[in-house]
């Protein structure tokens, strides 16, 4: 059935169109329509696990409504009036599961896309791994959530377009969650998701991008303090990679560096040293540093620390972009 509505339907961040479904892995990721009716009708389900998603209604994102989904639902949507955006967001990572779009029923058009476009790269920080729960919570499908998470907030806030890409636990070319340990986001991007080999052809021009990564990549060389100058240089190699890969149809895009969410001070001379590095040989490096906490579950920052973490990423945006 999408072969004839994709014209009418616009995309939220990678995904894929197979089987006449359409299937999203990263958080944030999903739909927008403008009902030309007062509703429309939405069969989805969940892969691999239940999941969330959130329904916002005219970019009214602090009315938003959470639904759960553990099995195939048919969604009725109502509007009060026609020519209502809706959209439909992924609320968790695709580490926890891959949503699926079976059928859209209803009159509707697409949305106009946004003068601005911007592209993350990022870990749990922007995957909103546990940020509702307190720490010590066990972690659960409910307690992470990617649309609360700051980074969905300010994009959505500031009516970017983006594409967001993600994944707990993985560093840039570190990790000490992942096998194995010396595989990263670098090695992944180019594909749809961290947990699908599909590879992703962006057709958009990217305004800005946003790298906020480098924890678990501390956490790796930690364990190897012995070979620590290596394994930095390492990194910032890594780091110019994905910058000039990115620049490659745009040697002028900005690129903002972000960190300090989970008040992580041990990795900051990481992105700190990769950053002065960087900006000696590149224009339009930037660094932002966020006096996160590291209240939630896993030390990681509790909603609060996202709301105020939102606004300065606002602000980062909108003197990088000029809006």
């Amino acid at each position: 059935m999408f072969s004839d509505q994709l014209k009418n339907i616009k995309i939220n961040g990678r995904y894929l169109c197979k089987d006449n479904y359409l299937y999203f892995y990263n958080v944030g990721s999903g739909i927008s329509v403008l009902s030309k009716d007062t509703k429309i009708t939405i069969t989805l389900s969940f892969l691999n696990n239940s999941g969330y998603i959130y329904i916002i209604k005219n970019k009214e994102y602090n009315l938003k409504e959470k639904v759960f989904i553990d099995k195939e639902t048919e969604l009725v949507i109502s509007v009060n009036q026609p020519d209502t955006q809706i959209d439909i967001c992924k609320a968790n990572e695709a580490l926890d599961n891959t949503l699926v779009i079976k059928d859209i029923i209803g009159d509707f058009k697409k949305p106009q896309d946004s003068k601005c476009n911007i592209k993350i790269y990022g870990d749990s920080t922007i995957a909103g791994y546990g940020i509702l729960g307190k720490y010590g919570d066990e972690i659960s499908l409910h307690m992470s959530d990617g649309v609360e998470d700051f980074c969905f907030d300010a994009l959505y806030s500031l009516d970017c377009d983006f594409n967001i890409f993600a994944a707990s636990g993985w560093g840039l070319i570190f990790s000490s969650y992942t096998t194995p340990k010396t595989i990263g986001i670098i090695d992944k991007c180019s594909f749809v998701s961290v947990t699908n080999s599909e590879v992703w052809k962006d057709d958009k021009k990217n305004d800005l991008l946003i790298i906020s990564l480098g924890t678990n990549d501390y956490s790796f060389i930690k364990e190897n303090a012995e070979i620590r100058a290596e394994l930095f240089d390492r990194y910032f190699q890594a780091y110019e990679k994905l910058i000039l890969q990115e620049r490659n149809d745009n040697k002028n895009l900005p690129v903002l560096m972000v960190y300090g969410t989970l008040n992580e001070s041990e990795c900051y001379e990481l992105n700190e040293y990769t950053f002065n590095v960087l900006k000696e040989k590149y224009n339009f490096i930037y660094l932002h540093k966020f006096n996160g906490n590291a209240s939630a579950i896993s030390n990681h920052a509790y909603i609060t620390a996202h709301k105020k973490m939102k606004k300065e990423l606002e602000i980062c945006i909108k003197q990088i972009l000029k809006i």
